[in-house]
């Protein structure tokens, strides 16, 4: 008889092999003391027969590999070895703990190698530091990795959308998913969206967002919305075919404008044949009264901003814009002016930047946006904000924005 067919069929060996196996599994090697606490009377019977010694009901009994080896010396179980005895008794063999812990830091590498086969230069190289640098993400991957069976797929699209976010939006969270054929991929407070901004703020070097607003703040400094009827732009005197736009400019009011109320657009138009668009919601206060053709960003456009100035294009509509003389509303101008090639950018000179200059200076952190401006009359403003480190606003130049609008409607 095989020995592990002899403990198999003796219950009163079966706390001690287990014993046994956790010790293999904790050193990696077969030896070291087990001790087993409060005997049943089975196993006192049985284990007294088997070491040759009296043991008691209730006793605590030690016992090493070693005296086991012993004990067997001399019977017909002398040549037994400990890793047939194991693999035979417990159906495999139990992996030690310094085997396991290797085999898992092993398939953790080769499923981070797998997921940057596919990512860019430099996400890839973003995305090493990330996955190397212990930390809220690196732990929530690693969680996910051993725990979901399907997670090297869900972060695969991850990256992908980080990887190409420029070219998919401005746009909707859903719309985004949509890549993935999951619009709902990336709703709000699910996994995928937590990790989803976690990521995308490290790359960036921006702040995580910790609420549900500042999480929309977030994906909107993106051009990302949440849903149709939560991204929108500010209007003002726009004309259509559609009715409430009329209605709107007939009684000289603003309207919000969002992506459910665009799919009912068909043509989007101005009176004059020019829109003027302006950064902050403030300008629009103090244009009213011109009542010019306004539309208001409200920070970086989004999904919404971005169609209605393709429609308005589409129908030969003349685009202005002026923001602020900070680094993101630089970026913003740039942004628009590459997507917009006939776009007119406004009150862009020396005298105007000077005119709107502040108290609030500007980080290295900051400034290192204006790296991305690539229009050359922006890039002289870039160079003045580099040089004198301070951000203007758009508010304190509204004389010469009307001036500017004046000027352009009169020659229209």
């Amino acid at each position: 008889m095989n020995l592990w067919i002899y403990f198999k069929e003796h219950d009163e060996f079966e706390r001690m092999m287990n014993a046994l196996k956790n010790k293999y599994i904790s050193l990696g090697r077969y030896s070291g003391t087990i001790e087993l606490i409060n005997l049943t009377e089975c196993e006192a019977r049985g284990l007294s027969k088997f070491f040759g010694q009296k043991l008691l009901i209730g006793q605590t009994f030690k016992t090493s590999f070693s005296k086991i080896e012993k004990r067997l010396k001399n019977t017909i179980y002398e040549d037994f070895d400990w890793e047939k005895l194991f693999t035979n008794y417990f159906g495999k063999l139990p992996k030690p703990k310094a085997t396991i812990k290797m085999q898992k830091i092993e398939d953790e590498q080769k499923f981070f190698q797998s997921i940057t086969q596919s990512l860019s230069d430099h996400l890839k190289q973003e995305f090493i530091k990330i996955s190397e640098e212990k930390g809220s993400i690196q732990t929530t991957i690693l969680k996910r990795f051993h725990k979901e069976k399907n997670f090297k797929k869900d972060l695969s699209n991850l990256l992908g959308i980080i990887d190409h976010l420029e070219e998919l939006t401005p746009s909707t969270l859903p719309l985004i998913a949509s890549r993935t054929g999951n619009p709902h991929f990336l709703d709000m407070n699910t996994q995928n969206n937590s990790l989803f901004i976690k990521i995308l703020a490290k790359y960036k070097g921006l702040e995580e967002p910790t609420t549900n607003q500042e999480k929309i703040n977030f994906l909107s400094e993106f051009g990302i919305g949440i849903d149709d009827l939560s991204n929108y732009a500010i209007t003002y005197m726009l004309d259509s075919d559609t009715s409430f736009i009329k209605s709107f400019k007939e009684a000289k009011e603003p309207l919000n404008i969002n992506l459910h109320n665009i799919i009912k657009i068909d043509k989007l138009y101005t009176e004059s044949g020019h829109v003027f668009v302006f950064e902050n919601p403030s300008l629009l206060s103090k244009l009213l009264s011109m009542e010019v053709p306004i539309i208001i960003t409200s920070g970086n456009p989004n999904y919404v901003v971005y169609k209605l100035l393709d429609k308005l294009t589409q129908s030969g509509t003349h685009i202005h814009y002026n923001g602020d003389f900070d680094p993101e509303g630089l970026v913003i101008a740039n942004n628009l002016k590459r997507r917009y090639s006939s776009l007119q950018l406004f009150c862009y000179d020396d005298l105007d930047y000077y005119n709107t200059l502040s108290d609030n200076v500007l980080s290295d952190h900051r400034l290192k946006k204006l790296n991305k401006i690539e229009n050359l009359d922006l890039k002289k403003i870039a160079d003045l904000l580099t040089a004198e480190k301070q951000c203007g606003y758009q508010e304190n130049n509204i004389d010469r924005i009307k001036e500017y609008i004046t000027e352009r409607l009169s020659n229209k």
